[in-house]
């Protein structure tokens, strides 16, 4: 999944710390009554920023949006596609050949192979 969707793989390995940020900003506007301002220099007056949690977030970690949205219409192409042909890996989206085995791993990940069943005496 790393080399296929970085930003993802970015965002699954700060998505502990992040919780916590989003709950300590929750706090922050929720119960203490605290919200970001920008003060401009020139006219001597603070603005509110209306920025999202999730924005913030992305940039404290050098998560780029536009990417990640690429990345989960791309998650999503390939997944309406699969839905098409059962045939396909979901790991490599390769045809799978008539043992259930695609190129990427030559195993049979997400494929049950049915037992035939036992011959009576």
């Amino acid at each position: 999944m790393a080399e296929q969707y970085p930003e993802h793989k970015k965002l699954e390995k700060m998505h502990p710390f992040s919780q916590q940020c989003v709950k300590f900003i929750d706090w922050l506007r929720d119960d203490k009554k605290i919200s970001l301002v920008k003060f401009d220099e020139e006219e001597k007056v603070y603005y509110y920023i209306h920025i999202s949690t999730d924005t913030l977030l992305a940039e404290f970690f050098g998560i780029d949006q536009n990417k990640l949205d690429a990345e989960k219409r791309m998650m999503l192409k390939l997944t309406r596609e699969m839905n098409k042909n059962p045939n396909l890996c979901r790991i490599c989206n390769s045809e799978k050949d008539a043992n259930g085995r695609c190129r990427c791993r030559g195993n049979n990940i997400g494929y049950v192979k049915k037992k035939r069943p036992e011959a009576r005496a």
